[in-house]
Protein backbone atom coordinates (compact mmCIF):
# COMPACT_ATOMS: atom_id res chain seq x y z
CA UNK A 1 0.00 0.00 0.00
CA UNK A 2 0.33 3.45 -0.04
CA UNK A 3 2.48 5.45 3.13
CA UNK A 4 2.44 9.44 2.98
CA UNK A 5 4.71 11.20 5.43
CA UNK A 6 4.31 15.35 6.17
CA UNK A 7 7.45 16.43 8.28
CA UNK A 8 7.83 19.53 10.42
CA UNK A 9 10.12 21.18 11.82
CA UNK A 10 9.20 23.91 14.49
CA UNK A 11 11.97 25.47 16.23
CA UNK A 12 14.94 22.03 17.27
CA UNK A 13 11.37 20.27 17.80
CA UNK A 14 10.41 17.50 14.32
CA UNK A 15 6.80 16.60 14.07
CA UNK A 16 5.14 13.82 11.83
CA UNK A 17 1.99 13.02 10.24
CA UNK A 18 2.19 9.72 8.40
CA UNK A 19 -1.28 8.54 7.08
CA UNK A 20 -0.81 4.73 5.37
CA UNK A 21 -2.97 2.70 3.71
CA UNK A 22 -4.61 0.06 6.53
CA UNK A 23 -4.53 -0.81 10.00
CA UNK A 24 -1.99 -3.63 9.63
CA UNK A 25 0.75 -1.03 8.67
CA UNK A 26 -0.52 1.26 11.12
CA UNK A 27 0.20 -0.86 13.88
CA UNK A 28 3.53 -2.54 12.37
CA UNK A 29 4.63 1.19 12.29
CA UNK A 30 3.48 2.20 15.97
CA UNK A 31 5.47 -0.60 17.45
CA UNK A 32 8.80 0.54 15.93
CA UNK A 33 7.84 3.90 16.61
CA UNK A 34 9.97 4.29 20.01
CA UNK A 35 13.10 2.76 18.89
CA UNK A 36 12.68 5.22 15.44
CA UNK A 37 12.73 7.97 18.24
CA UNK A 38 14.83 7.03 20.45
CA UNK A 39 17.45 6.68 17.30
CA UNK A 40 16.62 9.85 16.12
CA UNK A 41 16.84 11.67 19.42
CA UNK A 42 20.50 9.89 19.71
CA UNK A 43 21.49 11.48 16.62
CA UNK A 44 20.24 15.20 18.18
CA UNK A 45 17.13 14.77 16.18
CA UNK A 46 14.33 15.61 18.82
CA UNK A 47 10.65 14.31 17.94
CA UNK A 48 8.31 15.88 19.47
CA UNK A 49 5.05 14.35 17.59
CA UNK A 50 4.30 11.44 15.65
CA UNK A 51 0.96 10.53 14.14
CA UNK A 52 -0.13 7.99 12.23
CA UNK A 53 -3.52 7.64 11.20
CA UNK A 54 -5.00 5.18 8.29
CA UNK A 55 -6.06 7.02 5.03
CA UNK A 56 -9.76 6.96 3.92
CA UNK A 57 -9.58 6.40 -0.43
CA UNK A 58 -10.37 10.69 -0.56
CA UNK A 59 -7.72 11.56 1.45
CA UNK A 60 -5.22 9.79 -0.73
CA UNK A 61 -6.95 11.03 -3.84
CA UNK A 62 -6.59 14.34 -2.27
CA UNK A 63 -2.80 13.97 -1.60
CA UNK A 64 -2.28 12.19 -5.28
CA UNK A 65 -4.03 15.68 -7.01
CA UNK A 66 -1.91 18.16 -4.44
CA UNK A 67 1.43 15.69 -5.43
CA UNK A 68 0.50 16.14 -9.10
CA UNK A 69 0.11 20.19 -9.10
CA UNK A 70 3.07 20.41 -7.11
CA UNK A 71 5.30 18.26 -9.77
CA UNK A 72 3.63 20.58 -12.35
CA UNK A 73 4.24 23.79 -10.88
CA UNK A 74 8.17 22.59 -10.48
CA UNK A 75 8.65 21.36 -14.36
CA UNK A 76 7.52 25.11 -14.45
CA UNK A 77 9.94 26.24 -12.75
CA UNK A 78 13.91 25.84 -12.69
CA UNK A 79 16.03 25.51 -9.91
CA UNK A 80 20.47 26.27 -10.47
Amino acid sequence: GRMYINVSQKNSEISARIAVSNEAVKEALQTQMVNLKEALNNSGIRVNEVEITVASHEFERNLEQGAAKRQQTAGEHKFL
